[in-house]
C-alpha cells in the first residue's frame, strides 16, 4: 500500500475509496442485487431439506445456476456430483450448516466435520457460499486474498484467512471485521447497511481485477492504485480459486 504519514489512519483512506464506490450509481446492479437472488435460491433450498422434501437437491442445483458467479466450475461440478450421489450425508451435513439454533462458528466446523473423506475439498470460501442460506445480508460469501488485503489495507490485526484447520474461528473473525469495517464507516458518516455492503466494497477495493472507474479523475485513479499497491504491470486473472 501506499506511504502514510506516520499519524495517519489508514481507516480514513479506506472509508475514502469505499464512500466512493458504494455512492456509486452500479453499487446496487454489480455488488448487491445479484448476490441476494443467490441467496435466496440458497434458501429455498435449506428450506426444502428441513421440510424433508427430495427437491432439495434440484434447488441447489438452481443456486449453483444463474446468475451465481461466486463460485466456479472446478468446485461446482465435484461438489454437485457428490451431493446427488450420496443425498443422506450431504443432507445431514448441510442441516448442520444451516442450523440457526448454533452458533456460526459450530454451524461451520459441524458442516465440515461431516464431510466425508470422498466428498470433494470444500475451502473455507465455498463454505462461506452455501452459508449464505442462512442470511445472504449477514453471512456473504468471501475469498481468503481480498480479505487478506483489507486486513493490511486497514491496519487490522492480521490473521490467517486461508488457512484450512479452525474453520469456524477464521469465519467468525472475517464477520468481526466485516463489522468493524461498517463501525469505522459510521464513525466518517458512511451508513452501510450490513455485511453484504462490506463484502461488495471489500471486493471493489482489494482486487485489481476491478480498475478505478474511467469517470475518475486521473489524479483520484492514481491515487487509488497507489492506496491499493497496484504494481504498474500486473498478471490479475481475478477471482482467488476456491
Amino acid at each position: 500500500m501506499g506511504q502514510l504519514q506516520p499519524d495517519a489512519n489508514p481507516w480514513d483512506e479506506f472509508i475514502k475509496w469505499a464512500r466512493r464506490f458504494y455512492e456509486a450509481s452500479d453499487f446496487e446492479k454489480w455488488e448487491r442485487d445479484y448476490k441476494i437472488v443467490i441467496g435466496s435460491n440458497l434458501i429455498q433450498a435449506r428450506d426444502a431439506l428441513f421440510a424433508g422434501a427430495d427437491e432439495w437437491v434440484d434447488l441447489l442445483d438452481k443456486a449453483f445456476g444463474p446468475p451465481n458467479n461466486l463460485t466456479n466450475w472446478r468446485f461446482n461440478q465435484p461438489f454437485k456430483q457428490w451431493y446427488r450421489l450420496d443425498q443422506d450425508q450431504a443432507g445431514s451435513a448441510l442441516r448442520v450448516l444451516w442450523d440457526t439454533a448454533l452458533s456460526a462458528s459450530d454451524r461451520i466446523d459441524g458442516f465440515v466435520a461431516l464431510l466425508p473423506s470422498e466428498a470433494p475439498r470444500v475451502p473455507l470460501a465455498a463454505v462461506s457460499f452455501l452459508h449464505m442460506a442462512v442470511d445472504p445480508c449477514q453471512y456473504p460469501i468471501f475469498r481468503p486474498m481480498f480479505i487478506e488485503k483489507a486486513l493490511s489495507l486497514t491496519g487490522f490485526p492480521r490473521f490467517q484467512v486461508s488457512r484450512r484447520s479452525d474453520k469456524g474461528a477464521v469465519y467468525e473473525r472475517v464477520l468481526t471485521f466485516f463489522d468493524k469495517v461498517i463501525e469505522e464507516a459510521e464513525v466518517r458518516g458512511l451508513h452501510l447497511r450490513d455485511r453484504l455492503d462490506v463484502q461488495g466494497i471489500i471486493w471493489r477495493i482489494a482486487t485489481t481485477k476491478y480498475s478505478p472507474p474511467s469517470d475518475w479523475p486521473e489524479a483520484d485513479q492514481r491515487a487509488f492504485r497507489a492506496f491499493r499497491g497496484d504494481k504498474e504491470t500486473t498478471d490479475d486473472r481475478g477471482l482467488d480459486p476456491i
